[in-house]
């Protein structure tokens, strides 16, 4: 043998290392613990998924703080869509919210902070990565958040010049993936 390979599961199958494809959850445990990362949450890789508030619809714990990490292929972009939304609501959310930022850390651009009951529209990412933290500090508490994201590709593009490419680009793209893009240049443009 020339490497060490993991041990069958159940139905004889041996899983993949985790660089080859993506993280391990083995991978992702340890980073978690090395870099003292909130409890809950979880880095999300899947093309599509959803997450929620910790105890949701029952109601989240006081003082919870979760991050998710969301990153798809490179070269799509993410649509998150909060289908439910109850949190303590106060003024510029100070006690009880969650934080969308477009990015993969808690500095990258801010696309929102929400709370109260009123569900927010759709948010897109300009890259294929989002950061999302929720934080309760109160001890007034509602039941949470429920969300689902999907991955997508091409868009409206307005611009006279720049470029495209296909997901995952230069490396082969994923298969059963459509893309459109719709370029609309100045008039008169050459």
């Amino acid at each position: 043998l020339d490497t060490i390979l993991p041990r069958r599961d159940d139905n004889g199958v041996r899983p993949t290392i985790g660089q080859r494809v993506r993280l391990s959850q083995g991978d992702i445990a340890q980073a978690r613990k090395l870099y003292k990362c909130p409890a809950c949450g979880e880095t999300l890789q899947d093309t599509t998924g959803n997450f929620s508030a910790p105890g949701f619809p029952n109601g989240y714990p006081s003082y919870s703080h979760c991050v998710w990490r969301i990153s798809v292929t490179p070269g799509e972009k993410i649509v998150l869509n909060f289908t439910s939304m109850d949190l303590f609501k106060s003024r510029l959310c100070w006690y009880d919210y969650v934080e969308v930022r477009d990015g993969y850390w808690r500095k990258a651009p801010l696309l929102g902070r929400f709370c109260g009951d009123k569900v927010p529209e759709p948010l897109v990412s300009t890259d294929s990565r989002l950061w999302v933290e929720f934080r309760s500090s109160s001890n007034i508490l509602g039941k949470g958040f429920f969300a689902v994201y999907e991955a997508t590709c091409g868009g409206d593009i307005n611009k006279d010049a720049g470029q495209i490419q296909s997901p995952n680009y230069p490396d082969d793209y994923r298969p059963s993936k459509e893309c459109v893009w719709r370029i609309t240049v100045s008039e008169g443009f050459h």
